[in-house]
C-alpha cells in the first residue's frame, strides 16, 4: 500500500507540475520516415574478385539488390525484381559468379534460397521446396563452387546439412537414395536405380530427361507389361549411371554396354 501511494503521488505530481520548457527554440523532430522507411542504400558489398559492388536499395518502394562495375560505381542498376516481400541480407558465391539472398513469399514463413547472375540478372530458385526453411551453414575461400546449407523439408524439426552445387543446383541426398534401394532389394522388389551426376531436383538437360523416361517407360514394360518405345541411343548423350537393377527394364543393360 506504501509503494502504490508513492506511485500515486508521483503520478499527481507529473500530471499538476509542468516541465519548465526552454527559452531557446528546440530541436526538429527526426521525421518518422527517417527512422522507419526504407534505407536510401544499405548492404554494401564487394564481391571476391574485386569486379562488382553491391548493395540493397528500394525499387519501386521495395527493397532489391542492385549491382555496379567496381569500375563505376556510379552505373547501378537494380538485379532483383522483387514487388511483395523486401530482401533483408545477401551475401556473394565464392566465385563470383552469383549473388545469393534467402527470402519467403508474401509472408509464408518458407525462406529458400535464390541466386541471380550479376550481368544478366537471370534468378534461380537453389531450393524449390515446399514447406521448407533455409539456412546457410558455411561458405569457403577454398571451395567456390559450393555451399554448406541447411534443409528441413525431410522433417521440419531437424535442419539436414547438404553440400549445394552452386551451378547445378539442388541434389538429392545420395545417401538416402542408396538406403531405399538397399531396402527395396533386400526384400526382392524389382527396382532399377539410375543416377544423373550433374543434375538436382528435375532436369536441367533435355538428354538426361529423354534418358530418364526411357528407362522407366521400359521399367514399367517389364513389371507390368504393355508396349515402349525401345531405349535405344537414348542413353548415349546423358550422363545416366545404373548401379543396380538394370535387368529390370527392357534393353537398358544393351543400351549401357553400347555407349
Amino acid at each position: 500500500m506504501r509503494l502504490l501511494a508513492g506511485l500515486s503521488f508521483l503520478a499527481v505530481v507529473a500530471t499538476t507540475t509542468p516541465f519548465p520548457l526552454s527559452a531557446q527554440t528546440p530541436p526538429p523532430l527526426i521525421e518518422r520516415a527517417r527512422l522507419f522507411g526504407n534505407p536510401s542504400k544499405v548492404q554494401a558489398r564487394l564481391s571476391p574478385d574485386g569486379k562488382w559492388i553491391s548493395w540493397i536499395a528500394p525499387r519501386d518502394s521495395v527493397l532489391n539488390i542492385w549491382v555496379a562495375p567496381f569500375a563505376g560505381p556510379t552505373n547501378g542498376r537494380p538485379l532483383t525484381a522483387e514487388t511483395a516481400r523486401p530482401i533483408r541480407s545477401y551475401f556473394w558465391a565464392p566465385d563470383s559468379s552469383q549473388i545469393l539472398f534467402v527470402n519467403d513469399k508474401g509472408g509464408d514463413e518458407n525462406f529458400l534460397l535464390y541466386s541471380v547472375d550479376p550481368v544478366s540478372a537471370q534468378q534461380r530458385t537453389l531450393t524449390p521446396f515446399e514447406k521448407t526453411r533455409v539456412e546457410i551453414v558455411g561458405t569457403s575461400d577454398h571451395v567456390t563452387d559450393r555451399i554448406l546449407l541447411g534443409l528441413n523439408n525431410r522433417d521440419p524439426r531437424w535442419h539436414d546439412v547438404y553440400s549445394l552445387d552452386l551451378k547445378t543446383g539442388p541434389r538429392v541426398n545420395k545417401a538416402e537414395s542408396d538406403q531405399i534401394v538397399s531396402a527395396m532389394a533386400a526384400k526382392n522388389i524389382p527396382v532399377t536405380y539410375v543416377l544423373f551426376p550433374d543434375e538436382g531436383h528435375g532436369f536441367a538437360r533435355p538428354e538426361n530427361n529423354i534418358a530418364f523416361n526411357a528407362v522407366a517407360e521400359n521399367f514399367l514394360k517389364t513389371c507390368l507389361g504393355g508396349r515402349s518405345e525401345p531405349i535405344g541411343d537414348a542413353l548415349k548423350a546423358s550422363s545416366a549411371q545404373v548401379p543396380h537393377g538394370a535387368q529390370f527394364a527392357s534393353g537398358l543393360a544393351e543400351a549401357l554396354s553400347g555407349r
